[in-house]
């Protein structure tokens, strides 16, 4: 055999071997939701539609990750984890489809969508809160938890086996917290499980049951924004429950490198951040423009309308979802300022989605840098610098070009996304708004999203929250190295 098909075949068993070990941790999520059994078994008659598919994945774990995959030297190039992330998230996702597809009755398309849009953490949602079991509203919030805390990290933190930071990487995880990756992995799940308990905690003493408390929590803390009501958090009408998941929302938007930080008790480090900058000026800016031009018109009561504007703006900048406010009712220029805090998004390396804060920094600095090269004396080098965490960097044209890279591909893709949406007559202002709630993985909705929609839109959006998720490039490093690979078999 030539050599170079002898790596090939190692690469691939290797791509093969982390998709078949994530199937085990696939396993496991699918029968969290039976804990509820525990609590209460009005629903014991239902366990089939989670044992079945975690059954399945269990059979693939044993194909592909102890029959086929590679053992031994697991560490993985960043190629090799693009094509075997988005293997698994797409076969995952199917997986997880069935519990909706069993007891909801879903079509196929319908039940892949509420898939990816909880492990995405968008929060659109195509099911009927008056007829959805407990389990199955449990289900969606555990995707979006371990979703949030990306599935490479659930798997590395409880692995002794993977190697390299290609894995962490596709999934928007490559900040390290601490030199080694699989000590990272596991402090970014204790600072996430954290964030879970004093939250779940927290929400119950507000008001909320056990179960909604949970439910909340997760999709605060994940910025994914299912609800157990159709109003959003907007039903409780609570101002501690409402100041509880603001935070939530925020620690969730919150970069895992730069939580770790402030909780060391680096404050000033913490805040020459860039992210921490970006919201510092965004969120009372958007906040009081929403507030004055928006909700004090719908509103009337000023304290009231503020209320809204600042909770409308974390939710939409931090990608999460939740809302105490009905979109319907708002003007063209209230959707449009929630429309760029959904495009900007969260932070990076967090649970949020979006262009990422960090980007419309680097735009700032890049621009910044470029006017400081033009009116400079000629032979002059000119280097801005930043804070990433706590090491000190300058902006480079490798970054700058990955910057444009990204945002060319981001915004091709939104504007793709929207004509597909308004070919089939539905208005630009709601299509514009959708697939930025879809693309940057928000889950606020105007209402369009439903299961009338036409097949393409559901499917369009689909591979949205996909690409907004793995930001992308990913997907498209995969394609390629798949098709390359297939090239030099044929010829």
């Amino acid at each position: 055999m030539p050599f170079r098909f002898k790596l090939m075949i190692d690469s691939y068993r290797k791509i093969l071997y982390y998709f078949g070990s994530m199937m085990l941790v696939m396993g496991g999520l699918l029968l969290t939701p039976l804990i509820y059994l525990l609590f209460n078994q009005s629903e014991q008659s239902d366990i089939g539609a989670f044992i079945f598919p975690a059954l399945g994945a269990v059979l693939l774990y044993i194909i592909f990750g102890k029959l086929m995959g590679k053992h031994g030297d697991n560490a993985m190039s960043y190629e090799e984890a693009a094509v075997s992330v988005s293997l698994t998230w797409i076969v995952m996702c199917a997986l997880s489809a069935v519990p909706f597809i069993m007891l909801k009755r879903l079509n196929f398309s319908h039940a892949y969508f509420e898939a990816m849009s909880g492990y995405t953490t968008t929060g659109l949602t195509l099911i009927d809160y008056t007829i959805t079991t407990k389990m199955l509203f449990l289900w969606r919030s555990i995707m979006q938890y371990a979703g949030g805390a990306g599935i490479a990290i659930f798997l590395i933190s409880l692995s002794n086996g993977f190697t390299g930071a290609g894995l962490s990487q596709v999934e928007g995880k490559a900040d390290l917290l601490v030199p080694q990756i699989r000590h990272s992995a596991r402090l970014v799940m204790l600072i996430y499980s954290t964030y879970a308990f004093v939250g779940i905690g927290a929400l119950k003493i507000a008001g909320m049951t056990w179960f909604d408390a949970v439910n909340h929590a997760f999709a605060a803390l994940s910025t994914g924004g299912f609800s157990t009501h159709v109003e959003s958090i907007g039903w409780y009408n609570s101002k501690p429950i409402e100041a509880i998941t603001l935070v939530m929302m925020i620690l969730g938007n919150l970069n895992f490198l730069n939580a770790y930080i402030l909780f060391g008790g680096k404050l000033k480090t913490f805040l020459r951040n860039g992210e921490v900058k970006v919201q510092i000026v965004l969120i009372p800016v958007f906040t009081t423009i929403i507030a004055l031009l928006v909700t004090v018109k719908l509103y009337g009561f000023i304290p009231h309308a503020f209320r809204i504007a600042l909770y409308e703006t974390v939710s939409a900048l931090t990608t999460t979802g939740l809302s105490i406010s009905n979109y319907n009712v708002w003007p063209q220029f209230g959707l449009l300022m929630i429309t760029i805090l959904m495009l900007i998004g969260g932070g990076t390396n967090s649970t949020a989605g979006g262009i990422k804060q960090y980007r419309l920094y680097f735009i700032f600095k890049s621009f910044k840098q470029i006017l400081k090269e033009m009116t400079s004396p000629k032979g002059r080098i000119v280097r801005l610098s930043y804070w990433w965490g706590d090491k000190k960097l300058f902006i480079s044209y490798s970054i700058i070009q990955s910057l444009f890279l990204f945002l060319s591909a981001f915004f091709g893709i939104y504007i793709l996304g929207v004509c597909i949406i308004s070919a089939f007559g539905y208005s630009i202002k709601d299509a514009a708004f959708e697939f930025a709630s879809t693309l940057s993985n928000s889950g606020l909705t105007y209402g369009l999203t439903s299961v009338k929609l036409p097949l393409t839109i559901i499917w369009t959006q689909t591979v949205g929250m996909l690409l907004g998720r793995l930001e992308i490039l990913i997907i498209l490093v995969a394609i390629t190295k798949v098709f390359r690979d297939g090239k030099r078999i044929l010829t």
